[in-house]
């Protein structure tokens, strides 16, 4: 399990707990143009009306993220299954944030 937050500043925080390759905090600076990348792809996924996608049951061996974002006039925070078929667009717009920081999340 991890969180991944991201604000309007460009930070992004990444805390892996379990189940990950990266156990810990981490935190990184990115260019506004990777910045409005992301706010693009979660906008496309229309992210601030998501509920929570596949955690209703999960086992304990199941990958759960915690993805937030922190806007001037706005903040949501989902949780999901990293496995879950349904929760693939979300796991996607995850994946591309790993690339840009060159993280390795997962196990």
């Amino acid at each position: 399990d991890y969180t991944l937050s991201i604000s309007e500043e460009g930070l992004v925080k990444y805390n892996g707990l379990k189940n990950v390759r990266t156990i810990g905090l981490k935190e990184f600076y990115i260019e506004n143009e990777q910045l409005k990348n992301i706010l693009h792809k979660l906008d496309t996924i229309y992210f601030f009306s998501l509920k929570n996608c596949g955690v209703s049951n999960i086992s304990n061996n199941i990958t759960v993220t915690k993805l937030s974002l922190t806007l001037e006039s706005d903040s949501k925070e989902i949780l999901f299954a990293n496995d879950n078929p349904n929760c693939s667009r979300l796991m996607e717009v995850t994946n591309y944030i790993y690339e840009i920081v060159k993280i390795n999340v997962m196990v």
